[in-house]
């Protein structure tokens, strides 16, 4: 790391180990890595953007579930950008932008360690900025969070 700047060989894998996308972590601010976030990234190169729209916490027939649970919707908004990154070809690793929209931001970082950062950032191997919101609610009832991400890849 140079200057808050992490370099990292985005899309490489063992088939094809020189990817052609050069992707630089922009990270001058060493508190936000332990958020598992980072200030942005640079992404150049050919390669391939996958501009997500908000995913909230609704089964295939667009029903709310989880009601009464935040840490419930946000796993099954995780599920469901999981499938949406799958479709483009992309996992957790290509994420370079999340932005979380939350009823109540104190319920939401009760459980934020075991989501999202859990599961997109230790297991998912994600380094994304983005930003974090309070609204007054969302155009389904009884929803608590929306996730909007972009992602990239070779």
């Amino acid at each position: 790391m140079v200057a808050g700047i992490t370099a990292l060989p985005t899309g490489a894998s063992a088939d094809t180990p020189n990817a052609s996308i050069d992707r630089k972590v922009i990270e001058p601010l060493p508190w936000q890595a332990g958020y598992g976030f980072v200030t942005g990234n640079v992404v150049s190169g050919p390669h391939r953007s996958f501009y997500m729209a908000g995913q909230g916490p609704t089964d295939e027939n667009g029903e709310v579930q989880h009601p009464n649970s935040i840490a419930g919707q946000i796993n099954q908004t995780l599920d469901n950008m999981e499938k949406a990154l799958s479709a483009a070809g992309m996992d957790w690793s290509n994420l370079i932008t999340l932005n979380v929209f939350t009823t109540d931001m104190q319920e939401f970082f009760e459980v934020f360690e075991e989501t999202i950062h859990q599961r997109v950032t230790v297991d998912g191997g994600a380094r994304f900025g983005g930003a974090l919101l309070q609204i007054s609610g969302f155009a389904f009832p009884g929803m608590k969070v929306e996730l909007v991400g972009h992602a990239v890849g070779a």
